[in-house]
């Protein structure tokens, strides 16, 4: 029963855990939907003032130089391709989105694990009550599959493989707005915010892992290796 007892403090605490985690995320998306209007409004901005040169342009005879639809979005679209800004923008509309689509896909795993761990509580309790801990331990250990949990969707989209030692050390001062255990044992995930605007995962093991994991809400310098989900650091100091 100790093993019994044990997965269901583990649930009861995630239980406990997730609106705060709910609460993190759904501010972190918010700022992240904000971030992408705000692209959206810049992309918007170009194209209309590009819009404009186009029609406005007069040949030395003071006709103009494309007099119909078909003429002026072709000069459009060539004026936009060869565009640095323009082109700079339209990725980081890109990077917006999936940021968003990684969120929405976290936000609703969170939500659905807290409805099953409170379904599952609410069996177990009424199978103790009852006297049937033996299929208390079987509902546990369907229910936990006799691993560790899965990772959300977004990591299980970036998962940190990469080598540390391959990369220079870098170092950035980010928010951590939100932290939870990885995928991989003893690892804390860090959901941050640059000072750019953008978003980061930053991965931390053991004791590094715990100052990140006391860092929510917080300013911390990370200086770590780039690795194929984010910044693997190599040391954290609040800033």
């Amino acid at each position: 029963m100790d093993v019994v007892f044990e997965v269901i403090k583990r649930v009861i605490k995630r239980l406990g855990e997730s609106p705060t985690r709910a609460e993190a995320l759904s501010q972190t998306r918010a700022e992240a939907c904000d971030r992408l209007h705000q692209l959206l409004d810049r992309q918007n901005a170009i194209e209309v003032m590009v819009a404009g040169e186009v029609a406005a342009e007069r040949g030395a005879d003071g006709k103009p130089s494309f007099p119909n639809e078909a003429l002026r979005r072709a000069e459009e679209y060539r004026r936009l391709s060869t565009s640095i800004e323009y082109q700079q923008v339209l990725q980081e509309v890109d990077r917006a989105r999936r940021e968003l689509r990684a969120l929405d896909a976290e936000i609703e795993s969170v939500q659905r694990r807290h409805a099953s761990d409170l379904a599952v509580v609410g069996l177990v309790t009424v199978l103790l009550n009852a006297g049937k801990s033996e299929e208390v331990e079987e509902i546990l250990a369907a229910y936990t599959g006799g691993q560790a949990e899965a990772a959300t969707p977004a990591e299980q989209a970036a998962s940190p493989v990469a080598d540390p030692t391959s990369e220079t050390p870098e170092e950035v001062t980010v928010i951590v707005l939100e932290t939870r255990a990885a995928k991989s044992e003893g690892v804390v995930r860090a959901w941050c915010r640059l000072a750019d605007g953008s978003y980061t995962a930053v991965f931390g093991k053991n004791g590094i892992g715990q100052t990140l994991a006391a860092a929510a809400g917080k300013a911390v310098k990370v200086r770590g290796k780039q690795g194929n989900a984010g910044l693997i650091a190599l040391r954290v100091d609040p800033v």
